[in-house]
């Protein structure tokens, strides 16, 4: 039984004049896993300044993810599951991640 519990704040790109624009979400996840606790976390964000009236209409971002992991050491499923799964749900490079 995994229960999760998430928060974004976005604002959507610039469309007529320069300006930034962002999208950060955070997600706790908790429950249990056969005789196991879950206590999962991750935090996702992007932010970017878009250039709309400069040929091209360049746009320019950074974004940072990161995730909780599990330590063999303790009987605590610290590994954060996506709700919607997708191969590339926080980032190009993450992998979703199955659990019967």
């Amino acid at each position: 039984m995994r229960h999760s519990i998430g928060a974004r704040l976005s604002r959507p790109i610039a469309q007529t004049k320069p300006g930034w624009d962002f999208d950060y979400e955070a997600l706790g996840q908790f429950g249990s896993f056969g005789s196991a606790n879950i206590r999962a976390w991750t935090v996702a964000s992007e932010t970017g300044y878009r250039f709309p009236t400069v040929p091209l209409q360049p746009r320019f971002s950074a974004k940072a993810d990161i995730s909780s992991g599990d330590d063999p050491r303790t009987n605590t499923l610290v590994r954060s599951i996506p709700c919607f799964r997708k191969g590339n749900y926080f980032g190009v490079l993450a992998t979703a991640v199955l659990v019967p």
